[in-house]
């Protein structure tokens, strides 16, 4: 029996980036941040350096700029402004930390940028500046942020043209990958793969040279590629769902490297044989379960198996009452099989069988039961009363 792994999403999902525009911040708003962004830990590369009036540390989205201010400062001493390409940072006698005309290396988001002090106020304090670098990402898709390959995430320093200032700077050498030692590793030859066992559908939604979709793709309808950080997301959340198609028809859903014990129905509950051979679905396990009412043609209500009921016309060929209830009343009867004496014999017929009675006796055949009733309770009264 084979089997077919497909994935099934909800909902899609949007990310997007504020822009950044220069304003103030105030010091005794902005002595600490969240600097959780939704990136989690994606460091590649870092480096730290020392200048003479500054050092730093640089990460991959952030590079931490700290200066040293006189003792005494207090945090009502620090006058800061940020924008985009820039930051000023100085105390409120004009001693200048950081000069806002000097150009830093990139740019900078103004919402992620803030600063903060430490140290024993009676000895010289550190003020450390916390930038979050700005990226124009080429994709949000999913959650997750693309960036071009051409992206530079890192800085080598703070300010441009800061050979003269810069005694230190260390950086961690992005590391070469091999491929085929690291695919020797995994006990494979790259050299000698045999292409006839590669599954080539996971290609099959890749564009031809040339700008045209390939044959399969055309064929076998929309593909996408989809990371697998970012199926991890949408599985964890509940938009999406990975599912296992036997060729029987049966689906179930694949949880942790198993088949779930609910089946999954791909085109919902309750849906009926053509339904399901017009989707291709033509196994026994999901037909078996369509209620039998969906499995037999349409018919009218009155031609329905089990439906007791009449359709009269009026004198102009119109029907009223279109479905008439049918009731089947039990009679009571006691200890010695007797009627009880209170119940009037006209209120134990039936519909069907008031209509036959009122016909054969010339009267009005339409209307509710208890009208029907009425009509041939007046009838009988009014023949008792004429003898």
């Amino acid at each position: 029996m084979t089997a077919t792994r497909f994935l099934t999403l909800t909902l899609p999902i949007l990310y997007c980036c504020a822009p950044c525009a220069p304003f103030e911040i105030h010091p005794s708003k902005y002595r600490s941040a969240d600097r959780s962004r939704g990136r989690g830990n994606s460091q590649v590369f870092s480096g730290v350096g020392v200048a003479d009036k500054y050092s730093w540390n640089e990460e991959q989205f952030e590079i931490e700029v700290k200066v040293v201010a006189p003792p005494g400062t207090a945090a009502k001493d620090v006058k800061f402004k940020c924008k985009s390409d820039g930051v000023d940072l100085r105390l409120g006698d004009g001693t200048v930390l950081l000069d806002g005309e000097r150009k830093v290396r990139g740019n900078i988001c103004v919402d992620g940028t803030f600063w903060s002090i430490e140290g024993p106020v009676e000895e010289e304090r550190t003020v450390t500046v916390t930038i979050e670098k700005h990226f124009l990402p080429t994709s949000s898709s999913g959650g997750t942020q693309t960036y071009d390959s051409a992206t530079q995430f890192d800085w080598k320093g703070v300010y441009l043209n800061d050979e003269d200032e810069v005694s230190l700077r260390e950086y961690d050498e992005p590391e070469v990958l091999d491929v085929r030692e690291y695919a020797s590793k995994l006990g494979v030859d790259i050299d000698n793969i045999d292409m006839s066992k590669v599954d080539k559908t996971l290609f099959s939604s890749k564009a031809a040279p040339g700008g045209e979709e390939s044959e399969a793709s055309k064929k076998d309808g929309f593909h996408f590629d989809i990371e697998t950080e970012t199926l991890d997301q949408l599985t964890r959340t509940g938009l999406a769902k990975e599912i296992v198609q036997q060729a029987d028809g049966d689906e179930y859903e694949f949880k942790d490297g198993s088949f779930g014990e609910a089946q999954f129905g791909f085109l919902g509950r309750d849906v009926s044989v053509d339904e399901l051979a017009a989707s291709g679905l033509k196994g026994k396990g999901l037909q078996g379960k369509v209620p039998s009412v969906f499995s037999d043609m349409t018919v009218p209500v009155e031609e329905a198996p089990g439906f007791e009921g009449s359709m009269e016309a009026t004198a102009d060929g119109l029907i009223q009452n279109d479905v008439v209830e049918v009731e089947s009343l039990k009679v009571e009867e006691d200890k010695s099989g007797e009627i009880s004496k209170s119940t009037d014999p006209i209120d134990m017929l039936t519909v069907p069988s008031l209509k036959d009675i009122l016909r054969k006796s010339g009267l009005k055949v339409s209307g509710r039961k208890q009208e029907l009733r009425d009509r041939l309770r007046d009838y009988v009264h009014n023949q008792m009363s004429n003898e």
